[in-house]
């Protein structure tokens, strides 16, 4: 994997976080505080970060293109949650290497956008650590962030789920050169940005978490859950990990409103079929909650 990242944009906000002075906690309570709106129109020409607003659990990355977000979180991404990867360790630059060259990805397609927990987080890079490999410089960049803002605490010389629960990542509206699938538009940045926080709801709402799984297991019908099932497979997910299938079911579902990026055809439904479903999951949603 070449290592694009601007490791300069990092070491710059690494700076100036040391040369504030103030506790680690105060570092995270400085991060704008913005909404989905704002955050959907936010414009940085490198990394920024912010919490959301009326939802102190959720930090939310923003990162200039997919090659810099893929370039901080894309082992992260195989081994938390991608099929064919090991669950067991972290695969090696080497090893990720091969990975996407056998299942014709690309590092910076591997997601549009992402969802961390805490402890998923401190789980890789502690896997990292015990197997005695390193990290990648933005990797390190990515840990060492984490650390001083608190969303990762020290635990002897592991770390260990701090601050937040979730991480999730949008790219800004943006090109990558050689990379046509690479390009976001405004557009895609909202949708990517809505299906992110979806996962957030399902992360920090214990009644919605409540209802997707109840809906996955009980009510969406066999058929309809092998199709999403099917979708999410040759999207890349686990799928033997139902709790996840369920998660990305109801982030697609109900919160990707762009046709680029979810359609009823990819899922093998019609649109009648895929009405249906949003409007009896719908139905037995929680009252609004962040």
């Amino acid at each position: 994997m070449p290592n694009l990242f601007p490791i300069t944009r990092w070491a710059m906000l690494l700076g100036l976080l040391i040369a504030c002075g103030a506790h680690a906690q105060g570092y995270l309570q400085q991060l704008p505080q913005l909404n989905e709106e704002e955050i959907a129109a936010r414009r940085a020409p490198g990394f920024d970060a912010y919490r959301l607003r009326g939802n102190d659990r959720t930090v939310v990355l923003d990162f200039p293109s997919v090659r810099e977000q893929g370039q901080a979180f894309g082992r992260i991404v195989l081994f938390i949650e991608r099929h064919g990867a090991p669950r067991n360790r972290v695969l090696s630059m080497a090893e990720a290497d091969d990975w996407l060259a056998r299942n014709g990805q690309r590092l910076y397609t591997l997601t549009y956008g992402n969802n961390f927990r805490t402890e998923e987080l401190a789980r890789f890079f502690n896997a990292v650590r015990r197997q005695g490999d390193r990290l990648t410089p933005d990797e390190k960049f990515l840990h060492d962030w984490l650390l001083r803002m608190q969303l990762l605490r020290p635990d002897g010389r592991d770390v260990t789920a701090g601050a937040a629960a979730i991480v999730i990542t949008v790219p800004q509206p943006s090109t990558v050169d050689g990379c046509a699938p690479c390009t976001v538009l405004a557009e895609h940045r909202a949708a990517i940005l809505s299906h992110e926080l979806a996962h957030a709801r399902f992360t920090t709402d214990d009644a919605y978490q409540a209802r997707v799984l109840r809906f996955w297991a009980r009510e969406m019908g066999d058929s309809a859950r092998e199709r999403f099932t099917d979708f999410l497979r040759k999207r890349g997910y686990d799928a033997d990990n139902d709790e996840l299938l369920a998660n990305e079911m109801q982030a697609f579902l109900m919160h990707t409103p762009h046709a680029a990026l979810f359609s009823a055809k990819e899922v093998g439904l019609t649109e009648e079929e895929l009405a249906d479903l949003r409007k009896r999951f719908g139905a037995g949603l929680p009252g609004p909650s962040m």
